[in-house]
């Protein structure tokens, strides 16, 4: 028990060791602390473990503040163990901002912010330290973007002595970037002068005067800030800003300096590209401009539209108005900026109207500004513009359609109707259609102001009734055109007395033709009008007997050089003829041979030069001239005649055997002749006469293929089958002429029958059976039906798009007869044939050919002329092509001008003249809108022109152009294939260049 007391008491004496010795090790640390020897602090702590409550709290408080100040990574775990174990300590506010503090001196602003929210400034006693905490978790919030908590919280530390700047700094900048200008200017201004703001406070100043569009602000900012600059800090921004302003001042020149640093940035925007394109416009420099321009074009419609617009003023200004128009379609095909939109549609409306429009009509073009503006104040001025396009485009069907559709009944209206009625009926006249032609002409002379042009349309009028053989309507309007007041000052006037004399001659009323030709001839009139008013004279003459006159006249055509002068050596030789004066007849005709050996009237001529020798008892020589026929390559169905001229010669000369010989030539090679049955009853008087009738039965036999007892069986279907015909039973008339065909493949009448059944199915409408009939005739020896077939049978290939495969029967036909008509229809068709399987060679050929044998004042001749121009073009030939060209300007009009410019402008860009040939290009599609085609190939040829030019900005354009809105397919294959070539070219260049640039890189 003693004992027990004993140790009791001991340890009551050993506790207040113990709790001393703590006590002791505390306050040593917290006098380490003092000092700021944290780890020294911190190392005393770890060995001390305090007893009372109250000491271990101080513990761990000096524990948490040293590792925190020692930047302990388990800093924030003492943290927030101690808030956790001592929840309620006085010191807990001093522990969260010091853990705060340091995150915030360290700009660890969001870990920051997670201990300043664990308290508030009103747990901090003293107000300049209240203030430090508010500033500090304020700032927190503003530099992690919770401007909603900062705002608030900055706005009332304004006035604080020691934080007001900052927060006033932070305030504003808060202000600036939420767009409140008025309160960020306030706030900027108050700490402008402040040294630790000044040199960030200009930028925002001039940012912020620039946006209240206080320009001059804004560049004396900007430029006191680029003053105090030093040469390693990024000015670029600062400079974009005094650039602008200087541009939204109109100050270019000023603008520039800044605005090219700009541009020459790789990141430069389409604004600054705009902005400094246009300074450069606005100083004159349209060169930079362009290609400023051009690029910002490539950047969102914001800027692209208005980069398009200025474009287009460019080039107006420079007169590329081509280019001009392209641009202004394509700003005012954007929606962006309504005000640009409509003034860009009416730039490319006015330019349509001025230069023309490759991309589209210019009447639609016009139409379709007054369909999107109908309240324009142009609006009248674009309506004058569009009647007037519709006439000058010769969208003269479009016209009457508008204006009749529209109800428009204005003077200009009614002036305009009566303009396109007039011109479109001499379309209508040119390309065939004479129906048409009535009609309209009809309407122009019934309706209208223009009492010239309603006289005009009479003589129209009476010159289509001509060509549609209704001479008496002819004769009632020419007679309508002379009693018109107006028709004096018309310029068809000066041709009333060829038409009047033409329409008699129609009539056959000779006579009278003869005295309105005589008549006419006494005008003023030139080379070609005069020689063909001759032609007319002499033929007149020739009808009424007046052989002298009528000599005399052909001898002046002749002797004049004319391209008809071998029409009327032929003719004169006729005079002789009928005149008896066979001596000269035959040194006349043989004169023409020799002097024209590609003449139609050849193979004619040789036939009349041996009836003439006949005639004049040299009978040798004129079975020479018979024979000769044959080898005359357009003799046709003459050669049967001359051959049996010339076996009639033999016989009368008592040679028989060669008169028989030739008659049995007669009959077997051209059975279908209109000679052939006169020949065979000639060849059997001669085998009777010889004793030889046997002989005649089995030649004839082999001949016909029928036997002479089968004759009247023959003759008798075939006579059924005709009778089908000439009824007018056309199915049933085929079929008997089918059925005889199947019976007698040789018999006396099977061309004949071929011929019908081919006419019957042709007047049946059943072309496909008509074409296999003529293809049955024209398989047969050559005879009296064959060269009309060939002509049928041509035209039905060309209309069922077959000209390519009528090219040998085509050349059969203009090698064999002895028509000029049938010749020169040959000669056209082959041309056509040929230029549509692009056969130049050829298609130059037949064009020499159709020049020469028709007169240069047809349209035939210029069609021809057009054609050929095209093919040397084709062939590379530019030499040949300019010089047609030169001819071609003086004659031609119309789709043929517009032919006639592309292959000018062909011309010059294989020649190098780029500019000469887009200048022709403009011309032809100002001109000439209305022809598609012709345009659509000029406007490609245009982009070559271009890419030879190395402006792939407008070659790209005019082809993406063409890709979107041809019609024609093979425009846009031509147009896709040049630009593929040239986005080829462009990323060879591109690679070309990042070569270089690595080679360079390799290099240094």
């Amino acid at each position: 028990m003693e004992i027990r007391k004993f140790i009791t008491a001991v340890l009551c004496l050993l506790v207040p060791a113990a709790v001393f010795s703590q006590n002791a090790s505390v306050e040593k640390a917290a006098a380490l602390f003092s000092s700021k020897e944290y780890s020294a602090a911190l190392a005393e702590l770890e060995k001390t473990s305090p007893v009372s409550q109250n000491d271990r709290e101080t513990a761990a408080y000096y524990k948490t503040l040293c590792k925190i100040y020692l930047s302990a990574p388990d800093a924030p775990q003492a943290v927030d163990d101690y808030l956790k174990q001592y929840p309620a300590s006085i010191r807990k506010v001093e522990v969260i901002t010091t853990m705060a503090d340091t995150y915030f001196n360290t700009g660890r602003y969001a870990e920051a912010l997670d201990y300043y929210t664990l308290t508030d400034k009103f747990a901090i006693n003293q107000k300049p330290v209240r203030d430090d905490f508010a500033y500090r978790k304020a700032y927190c919030q503003y530099a992690t973007g919770d401007y909603a908590a900062a705002r608030p919280a900055m706005y009332s530390l304004l006035q604080s002595e020691r934080w007001g700047n900052d927060a006033a700094y932070a305030y504003g900048h808060m202000c600036y970037s939420e767009g409140d200008m008025t309160l960020a200017l306030e706030n900027f201004n108050r700490v402008a002068q402040d040294p630790k703001y000044r040199d960030k406070i200009p930028f925002y100043l001039a940012n912020i005067y620039f946006g209240q569009k206080k320009y001059d602000r804004s560049i004396e900012e900007g430029e006191k800030l680029l003053s105090w600059y030093k040469g390693e800090q990024d000015t670029a921004p600062v400079r974009k800003i005094i650039g602008q302003s200087y541009f939204n001042l109109g100050r270019y020149d000023k603008a520039l300096p800044y605005l090219e640093q700009s541009v020459s940035s790789p990141s430069a925007s389409p604004t600054d590209l705009y902005q400094a394109g246009y300074a450069y416009y606005k100083t004159g420099d349209y060169s930079r401009a362009e290609e400023m321009l051009k690029r910002a074009a490539q950047g969102q419609p914001a800027v692209s539209q208005g980069a398009y617009y200025v474009l287009g003023d460019i080039y107006l200004k420079s007169g590329r108005k081509q280019e001009a128009l392209g641009a202004f379609k394509t700003a005012g095909g954007m929606d962006h900026d309504k005000t640009v939109k409509h003034d860009a549609w009416y730039n490319y409306a006015l330019l349509s109207y001025e230069t023309g429009n490759p991309y589209a009509s210019v009447p639609s073009v016009l139409s379709e500004y007054l369909r999107l503006y109908p309240e324009s104040p142009s609006r009248e001025l674009i309506y004058e513009y569009l009647l007037d396009s519709f006439i000058s485009s010769r969208e003269y069907e479009e016209a009457i359609r508008t204006i009749e559709t529209l109800g428009l009944d204005s003077p200009r209206a009614e002036e305009a109707l009566q303009k396109a009625s007039f011109y479109l009926a001499g379309q209508k006249l040119n390309s065939g259609d004479a129906d048409a032609a009535l009609k309209y002409y009809a309407k122009a002379a019934s309706s209208g102001p223009d009492d010239l042009l309603r006289a005009r349309a009479h003589f129209w009028l009476a010159e289509t009734y001509m060509r549609m053989d209704m001479n008496d309507k002819a004769a009632s309007e020419l007679d309508a055109f002379a009693v018109s007041a107006a028709s004096k000052s018309s310029p068809e006037y000066a041709r009333l007395g060829y038409q009047r004399g033409y329409l008699a001659s129609l009539q056959g009323d000779y006579k009278t033709a003869q005295k309105y030709f005589t008549a006419y001839g006494k005008g003023k009139l030139s080379a070609e009008e005069r020689t063909d008013n001759n032609l007319r004279l002499a033929d007149c003459a020739f009808a009424l007997g007046q052989y002298q006159q009528a000599l005399s006249l052909y001898n002046g055509v002749i002797k004049d050089g004319s391209p008809q002068a071998d029409y009327a050596t032929y003719q004169k030789a006729l005079c002789e003829g009928v005149s008896g004066k066979y001596r000269e007849q035959i040194s006349t005709l043989n004169g023409f041979l020799s002097s024209y050996p590609e003449s139609a009237y050849r193979p004619q001529a040789r036939y009349d030069l041996g009836v003439a020798y006949q005639k004049s008892g040299q009978n040798d020589r004129a079975i020479s001239s018979f024979l000769a026929v044959e080898n005359e390559k357009s003799a046709g169905t003459l050669v049967p005649d001359a051959k049996v001229k010339a076996a009639l010669a033999y016989y009368n000369a008592g040679n028989s055997d060669k008169a028989l010989e030739l008659y049995k030539e007669v009959v077997e090679k051209y059975p279908s002749s209109q000679v052939t049955p006169s020949a065979m009853r000639s060849a059997r008087q001669i085998f009777v006469e010889q004793g030889r009738s046997d002989d005649f039965v089995s030649w004839s036999n082999s001949t016909s293929g029928t036997p002479l007892d089968e004759m009247a069986v023959d003759s008798l279907h075939y006579e059924t089958a005709y009778k089908a015909f000439s009824a007018g039973n056309f199915p049933e008339a085929g079929k008997a002429f089918a059925r005889y065909l199947e019976k007698y493949p040789s018999g006396l009448f099977t061309p004949d029958a071929a011929y019908y059944m081919a006419e019957s199915a042709l007047k049946a409408g059943d072309t496909l059976e008509a074409k296999k009939g003529y293809e049955k005739l024209l398989s047969m020896p050559e005879g009296k039906y064959t060269e009309g077939s060939l002509v049928k049978y041509t035209t039905l290939m060309e209309k069922s798009d077959s000209l390519y495969q009528a090219i040998p029967y085509l050349e059969k036909l203009f090698s064999s007869t002895a028509t000029p008509e049938n010749r020169k229809y040959a000669a056209i068709g082959l041309l056509r044939a040929y230029e549509a399987e692009q056969d130049w060679d050829n298609v130059i050929k037949y064009a020499g050919i159709v020049r020469r044998d028709i007169a240069s004042d047809t349209e035939l001749y210029a069609d021809a002329s057009v054609v050929m121009c095209g093919a040397y073009v084709e062939n590379g030939q530019s030499a040949e092509a300019a010089k047609l060209v030169g001819e071609l300007k003086r004659i031609v009009s119309g789709e043929n001008m517009a032919k006639t410019l592309y292959c000018e402008a062909a011309v010059q860009y294989a020649g190098g003249e780029y500019d000469k040939s887009i200048e022709t290009i403009s011309r032809l599609t100002l001109d000439y809108p209305m022809y598609k085609y012709t345009g659509g190939r000029a406007l490609l040829l245009m982009a070559r022109n271009f890419h030879a030019q190395n402006d792939i900005y407008q070659a790209e354009y005019i082809l993406k152009n063409i890709i979107e809105s041809s019609p024609y397919q093979d425009i846009k294959d031509e147009a896709r294939a040049l630009s593929d070539y040239i986005a080829s070219q462009k990323t060879d260049a591109e690679q070309g260049q990042n070569t270089d640039i690595q080679n360079d890189a390799v290099q240094q």
